[in-house]
Formats: structure tokens, sequence, C-alpha cells
């Protein structure tokens, strides 16, 4: 079990890495990354992972590869009418706790219940007149159990992992859908909004989240509809923060303000607005002096390469009494140094 989650953990961050790497390149070079690795893929992983059809129409990956398990098709109002009584089940604590409407043998089953509503609704969405009620309703999937990553709505503190799909598989399938009908501005305050609302399993994180936005902001007037969204949900956030009397009710409004500053920090790097962006930062992300400098040069460090940038920020936090973590003194003596 440790070595599986290890390799897993190795993985996502590779993949992490790669997403960074190539976030950047023109493309004329994604173009010919993509063609380099097809012709190095070999013909039966091609036809295994469906990747003719993804390079096809990539946006319904999941789509095609439910519509191809040779499943028969599906009554959208049966599988609406059972999503919905799952998630209120699910609210009420009906498969944990003793009730009389779920059966204790039956309790356990939530997992293969919630999965197979998923790939049901999203084989229900590819029907244009089913893609709208479908989409709603995975989300309400999604919340209940980003909900279950917080209190006890299963027998599981992970619901995304019990069921098999990961947060971020889920997410992006949920951004993937409301993107095909949903105007710019009403889909960029959407995706936005879904990056704080509902809590992270153990295996992701609010920064995941923000990358898989990110990957949808492909011009820049998004990006700036993606700033403006987040100082609007950051103001209302900060104001509920301020209210706040628990430390966990602080400590959970710190951290969606904080993905939204990050979220802000990529848009305006992206759109080449850096200065911008760090005064944003600075001036938004709630913490002290030195976790912010560390948070936003490990940000632009593994993003975006502004070494310059980097060096003069440490530098500027030092001369106004900030003393960085070792890791930080050593990135700006490692800059100094290829400088020479």
């Amino acid at each position: 079990m440790v070595g599986r989650a290890r390799s897993w953990i190795c993985r996502t961050v590779r993949i992490a890495e790669i997403r960074a790497a190539v976030r950047g390149y023109s493309k004329e070079q994604l173009e010919l990354l993509v063609v380099e690795l097809y012709r190095a893929m070999p013909k039966s992983l091609r036809d295994s992972r469906s990747i003719d059809a993804i390079v096809q129409n990539p946006d319904a990956q999941e789509v095609r590869r439910i519509k191809s398990s040779s499943q028969p098709s599906l009554d959208f109002d049966d599988v609406a009418y059972e999503a919905r009584t799952f998630i209120d089940y699910a609210k009420r604590q009906y498969y944990f706790a003793p009730n009389s409407y779920v059966l204790k043998k039956d309790r356990p089953k939530w997992r293969f219940i919630a999965k197979r509503l998923y790939r049901s609704l999203v084989q229900c969405a590819a029907e244009a007149e089913n893609l709208e009620p479908a989409t709603n309703l995975i989300e309400e999937l999604y919340l209940v159990l980003c909900e279950g990553c917080r209190t006890v709505l299963f027998s599981s503190e992970d619901p995304f992992g019990s069921v098999g799909i990961s947060q971020g598989e889920f997410f992006r399938q949920l951004l993937t859908l409301r993107n095909r009908y949903m105007d710019k501005d009403t889909f960029v305050q959407k995706a936005v909004a879904l990056v704080i609302d509902g809590m992270t399993s153990r295996w992701s994180s609010r920064t995941d989240l923000v990358l898989t936005v990110l990957d949808f902001l492909t011009i820049p007037d998004l990006k700036f509809r993606a700033i403006k969204s987040a100082q609007e949900l950051g103001a209302k956030q900060l104001s509920e923060y301020s209210k706040a009397r628990r430390s966990d009710k602080q400590y959970h409004f710190q951290r969606t303000i904080n993905a939204l500053a990050e979220l802000a920090l990529h848009c305006y790097a992206q759109l080449g607005e850096l200065e911008e962006g760090i005064k944003y930062f600075s001036g938004h992300y709630v913490d002290n002096d030195e976790m912010k400098l560390y948070v936003m040069v490990t940000i632009l460090h593994d993003h975006y390469n502004q070494t310059d940038l980097l060096l003069d920020q440490i530098v500027r936090a030092m001369a106004n009494g900030v003393r960085p973590r070792s890791s930080l003194i050593k990135l700006a003596n490692s800059i100094r140094a290829a400088k020479k």
C-alpha cells in the first residue's frame, strides 16, 4: 500500500512538472511535441487508450471513453432521480449513520453507486438536451464528495479515492462540460467559484484546482475575467474571514482567499504583467511576510522563468526585515552564481 501510494505521488509530481514545462511553449513547439509523442506510442497503446479519438476531440475524452464501453442507452430521468436521491441521502448521512432508508448491509455500497452515477451522468451529458441538467447533477455529486472530505458522510475520509475517481479528474470533467454550453463570462465565474467551493481530498489541493482552471483560460480575455472574479470572490471571503471567531472558520476562509490570490498571480504572469501580479498577490495573500514570499517565489520559480525577478523579490524582502527560509537563500545564491 505504501509503495503504491509513493508511486502515485511520484507520477502526480511528474505530471505537474510536465504541465509547468509545456505551459510556456509556443503553438509550433506543442504541435511538434504531440507529433513526436504520437510517433513513439505503440499502436496497441493508442488503441487501448483511444488516443486517436482524443486527438480528434480532446474535450470529449471522458464521453468517448464511457460511450465506447458498450453500455446500453440510459433514461436521463431515471438517472437524475437516482442521483438526486443519492445526494440527498448522503447529505443526511444515511450512508454512514443508522437509519431506516439505507440498510446497514447496503451502506458500504455508496462508493459503487457514486461511481456508476458519475459515469451515467457523463454519458447522459453527451446528448444536447441533457447537457446542462446532467452537468448540474455532476456538480452536486462533486460537491457532496468534497463535503465528505470535511465531515463524516461516508465510511471514508477520502471519498474521491474510495470512488476511484481523483478529485482532479472529476473537476476537469465538470469544467469541460460547463465549458460546452456556458458563455465565457459565466463559465469563468463558475470555474473560479468552484476552486473555493468544497473541501479538497488528502491527495489534492486548491493549487491543483487552480492549475486546472488555468488550462481553460486559453485567451487573454478569459484571464482578465478570471482576475476580476478572483477579486470579487476574494473580497467576499475576506469579509467573512474578518467576522469569523473560530480558528477553524478563519483557516477555511484563509485557504480560499489564498487560492484566489494564487489564481490571480498566475493570470497576471501569463498576461506578461508579473509586477502587477506580485503587487496583487502581496496585498491579498493572507499570511506572514515570509510565507507570502515563499509561496510567491515557489509559484514563479516552478512555472515561469524569471530568475532576475525572483532574486529581486528575495533581496527586497530581506532588506525589509524578512528572514527567508534556507531554501530561498540557497535559490538566491544559485541565481547569483549563475549570473557570474
